[in-house]
């Protein structure tokens, strides 16, 4: 923008109301003076009465400068307020008396106040700012200067701080600065900060900056910027978001029109509530500062200022059938996979393992994937977090599976899933199951086994359908079920059903128990299988089962019996399953299979 140069009146710096500039003769030395401080006079604790704040409180919320009346060399010192600085009413102008304490810290001299008691406003002044000084000379450290006729010398770097001619920068203590070497600088007003050698002169509004400051030539793409490694302030005129935020609102990812490059543009630096709502197609130009955090190269944006909408664009994707073999020149951009397996349940971080070298994350939306299915299109940006590859699905309209459901290995027996005919985390058709239970008590599953019973031929399904599903099935149903082969670290295996109406009930089937007349010293080919013993006496009952006088525990994982110690049965039929203690349980579905 082009703002009007103000006169300078006698030495006076017009536009801020400032009193006549003091001329370049040290002020005499008092022990409750900045001046006195910054000469070594004075330390530790001290009193300033009626000094002047050149400053608002900076975008750290607890920082302002303060001088000396009149102005001059060694008037000037950063005064660091404590926690709650932000509800003081505190103005450029303030006179202020402080009592705080001296410190030296990044190689300069500070005031640091520890109670906000100690901080007191007893009038107003114009504070003054002085002119025709070198700001590199640290006797002008800490003072409100004016600087003329700068030269940019480069677009703002990573800190947002502007570099100008013979080792001055302008900072960001207060506003934020957008500028870039063609730009023209009349003058620059702020107050100079000398840290660990880094001269900063800090404007304290865009008043304080006079000239064309458009940063034109701070303009790249977001291809530029992954090609070439650009770090630091950047301008995009023309990017098209192709995602709303992450669930945590902290970024969205865009691409350039033409959708040759992507990457996330991070919104970490702004307050939780800035109210930036970008969706999918719109067209924005904001500036932002690139880099690369955790490996992920992004802009970020630190003003909501620095975004403006520009219209809408049509978003592309980029479709991929085959894994590539360099994933570094897609990182960012919108991609379609096509044809990609899920190998395994989420982990720790909600991300899901594929066939492919790259994880399915819940940055953008929950992700509800199927473990063995392979789908059709998968859709979402492409980001990365360390080492680890990651697609994020944008809603659900990114998943989709195909009109079968996805691709199912095929229809088998349970007894040929037992005997390893199926690879683990497969989707599997069972036709002609008969159901043996129930759903348990908790919800969890129930259990299935081939016509006719036997060893090897039953198996228990998990439900994980989504909340408000039910499923319904009873003993003796006949039932076909598409489901999800899984296998937990002790070797078990189990089918895990997704979808309540994957369970499909055609008619009555026959159960048949398998009647044990003798106990088996190997239970695991019974496991999930209906099976039928002979003479149980109850000899210890709990709340969730029974002790019997064989090596057996009843469940009542189906059932809730009415039983007694020393109850006996002629004969008992039930599930078999091994408990986390290695005990065998066998649970009735109902009081029917306990029989006196």
């Amino acid at each position: 923008m082009r703002h009007r140069l103000p006169l300078l009146l006698g030495g006076t710096w017009a536009c801020t109301g400032a009193a006549p500039v003091v001329d370049s003769g040290s002020p005499a030395a008092e022990a409750t003076t900045i001046y006195g401080v910054h000469t070594g006079n004075v330390e530790g604790a001290v009193t300033l009465d009626d000094v002047i704040a050149t400053t608002p409180l900076g975008r750290d919320g607890h920082t302002l400068w303060v001088q000396d009346p009149g102005g001059g060399p060694h008037s000037g010192l950063p005064v660091y307020l404590p926690r709650g600085a932000e509800t003081l009413d505190l103005a450029v102008g303030d006179t202020l008396r402080l009592d705080a304490t001296t410190s030296e810290a990044f190689g300069r001299t500070e005031l640091l106040v520890d109670e906000l008691d100690d901080l007191e406003v007893t009038g107003t002044a114009d504070p003054t700012v002085d002119v025709d000084v070198d700001p590199l000379d640290p006797a002008w450290t800490g003072a409100l200067v004016l600087y003329e006729e700068p030269t940019i010398a480069a677009c703002p770097d990573l800190t947002g701080a502007v570099a100008l001619d013979e080792g001055l920068s302008l900072g960001t203590a207060f506003v934020d600065i957008f500028a870039g070497p063609e730009d023209e600088l009349e003058v620059a007003v702020g107050v100079v900060d000398n840290a660990l050698g880094e001269v900063l002169l800090h404007p304290r509004t865009a008043d304080d900056l006079v000239g064309t400051l458009l940063g034109s030539s701070c303009s790249t793409t977001l291809q530029a910027i992954r090609a070439d490694e650009v770090e630091g302030g950047v301008l995009l005129e023309q990017i098209v978001a192709t995602s709303g935020l992450t669930r945590e609102g902290d970024g969205f990812f865009a691409q350039d029109p033409d959708g040759a490059a992507g990457m996330f543009i991070s919104l970490a630096w702004l307050p939780p509530d800035h109210g930036l709502a970008p969706e999918p197609g719109d067209l924005l130009a904001l500036r932002g500062t690139a880099m690369t955090q955790d490996q992920r190269r992004q802009v970020a944006v630190t003003s909501t200022e620095a975004v403006w909408e520009m219209g809408t664009a049509e978003v592309t994707a980029v479709s991929i059938s085959t894994e590539p073999d360099d994933w570094s020149l897609l990182q960012g951009n919108l991609l379609t996979l096509q044809g990609l397996q899920m190998t395994g349940e989420p982990n720790t971080d909600g991300s899901f393992t594929t066939t492919w070298d790259v994880l399915i994350d819940d940055l953008l939306s929950s992700v509800n994937l199927d473990s063995g299915v392979t789908y059709t299109g998968l859709t979402g940006p492409l980001d990365r977090s360390g080492d680890s590859l990651l697609l994020c699905p944008r809603d659900e309209d990114d998943i989709v599976v195909g009109e079968d459901g996805g691709t199912v290995v095929g229809t088998y027996t349970i007894t040929d899933i037992q005997a390893g005919l199926v690879a683990v985390n497969s989707l599997v058709q069972l036709e002609g199951a008969v159901a043996t239970s129930s759903v348990a008590l908790d919800g969890s599953g129930y259990t299935l086994q081939d016509p006719g019973g036997g060893a090897n031929a039953g198996i228990w399904v998990t439900l994980s359908v989504p909340e408000g599903q039910e499923v319904l099935v009873f003993p003796d149903d006949a039932v076909s079920l598409l489901a999800t082969f899984v296998q937990d670290d002790d070797g078990r295996v189990t089918l895990r059903q997704d979808v309540a109406t994957d369970l499909v009930v055609s008619g009555s089937g026959g159960e048949t128990p398998t009647e044990l007349a003798t106990l088996p010293e190997d239970w695991t080919p019974y496991e999930a299988g209906l099976v039928g013993v002979f003479n149980v006496e109850l000899t210890e009952v709990h709340a969730d089962g029974a002790e019997t006088d064989l090596d057996l525990v009843l469940d009542f994982r189906f059932v809730e019996p009415e039983v007694e110690v020393g109850a006996t049965f002629s004969s008992v039929i039930g599930i078999v399953f091994q408990g986390d203690d290695d005990t065998i349980r066998l649970a009735p579905r109902s009081a029917f299979d306990l029989r006196e």
